[in-house]
């Protein structure tokens, strides 16, 4: 393609789907950054998923444009397409790259941050101080994007001590809002889930209303793309999490411009773009200071309790005064700090008696216990039978 000076109009594929408020605003930060540099794009816009086609692609070498951007998840034939030519290109929240691999020229992928955007989620409700379980729930296609925000989320509870349960979608279903239902019934108490984007999340909160599980009191929710017009009008409102889409769209179109300009790349430029804001609503619980206090603690339980620490080491670890720890955990957690310290411990010897052979003794050694001799009496009175009935 022959090089054209800076001040000529650049002819330009904008495939961009703008029916949601993620696709707007990346498309507000393609013109604001557009409007700031005084350049003018002569686009063609492409709308519609079905539209962006191998076809449409082979065709752009009768009618030549400078410069394609994208952001649909297209399927496979179409980035095959995408990989043979030489057109400057950017991927916008393109995940799923693998066709493209054989392609190292004019090629830019830019993406939003999910690791940030789950270890956000699991953040905000973790420093509620009130929950104890936590779950995810994944768009209804488990799409990249959805998987990697899941993973994230569930990585960064495991770092804090703490485990999360996945929605599997039956097999089929087109509505599941009634298996949701029952899924989120079943979920222990209070239970904070996050949702791959907000429009799931819609399906997460009718559940809840179809289940009686009040929001937030039994069920926390948090979603992604603070799409205004839906978190704002649900009841209650919906906490999200917004990627920088704005920011996302700015450096697509910065990216594209200097590929254009002759700024040629031979290898595959990816980079990401965080969060702009946590929009936080009625759905999840208010953040507190003790909230703060509690989780530290629940979490430092969590991964000590089995090495044998006791009330001692939890208010030494959260640097306050002993009284306070105590006060704060029952108001929150609805038990004593040893109370908690022995559940952990009482849990791990369960486990160990499902899946092992091994004695009381090394059960005792292994859970935190300093000695056998008291495990036996405490594991009936927790659990209404012998350690060997239990076993068997």
């Amino acid at each position: 393609m022959t090089e054209r000076g800076k001040d000529t109009k650049k002819r330009v594929v904008i495939a961009l789907q703008m029916a949601g408020k993620p696709g707007q605003r990346k498309m507000s930060g393609i013109l604001d950054y557009l409007a700031e540099k005084d350049l003018r794009w002569e686009i063609r816009f492409v709308r519609h998923r079905e539209d962006f086609s191998p076809d449409f692609i082979r065709a752009l070498a009768s009618n030549p444009v400078d410069g394609i951007l994208y952001s649909f998840d297209t399927v496979p034939t179409v980035e095959a397409e995408l990989a043979k030519i030489d057109m400057p290109t950017v991927g916008l929240d393109v995940f799923d790259q693998s066709p493209l691999c054989g392609r190292t020229r004019n090629l830019a992928l830019v993406t939003g941050d999910c690791t940030a955007v789950g270890r956000a989620a699991a953040d905000l409700l973790l420093d509620s101080g009130t929950l104890r379980r936590f779950a995810f729930v994944p768009d209804m296609h488990h799409r990249t994007w959805g998987k990697l925000r899941g993973r994230a989320f569930l990585d960064h509870l495991k770092v804090h001590g703490f485990s999360a349960d996945t929605y599997r979608r039956p097999r089929g279903a087109a509505n599941d809002v009634a298996e949701l239902a029952t899924w989120l019934k079943e979920r222990p108490k209070p239970c904070g889930v996050f949702v791959a984007f907000d429009d799931r999340a819609l399906d997460v909160m009718e559940a809840c209303r179809m289940a009686g599980i009040h929001v937030p009191h039994d069920v926390a929710v948090i979603s992604v793309d603070n799409d205004e017009m839906l978190c704002e009008h649900t009841v209650p409102a919906l906490t999200s999490i917004q990627p920088d889409h704005l920011a996302m769209g700015r450096r697509a179109a910065e990216l594209l411009c200097g590929m254009m300009e002759g700024h040629a790349t031979t290898t595959v430029h990816r980079e990401s773009c965080g969060i702009r804001q946590v929009a936080v609503r009625e759905s999840t619980p208010k953040v507190s200071n003790a909230g703060r206090l509690v989780q530290r603690a629940v979490a430092y339980i969590q991964s000590h309790a089995t090495k044998g620490i006791g009330v001692r080491d939890v208010v030494a670890h959260l640097k306050c005064s002993r009284r306070l720890a105590d006060l704060r955990f029952r108001e929150l957690q609805g038990m004593s700090i040893l109370e908690t310290i022995r559940k952990v411990q009482m849990d791990e010897v369960c486990r160990l008696l499902r899946t092992t052979n091994l004695s009381v003794a090394a059960i005792a050694a292994q859970t935190g216990f300093a000695s056998a001799k008291h495990l036996p009496e405490r594991f009936k009175a927790a659990f209404g039978c012998s350690m060997g009935a239990y076993r068997t």
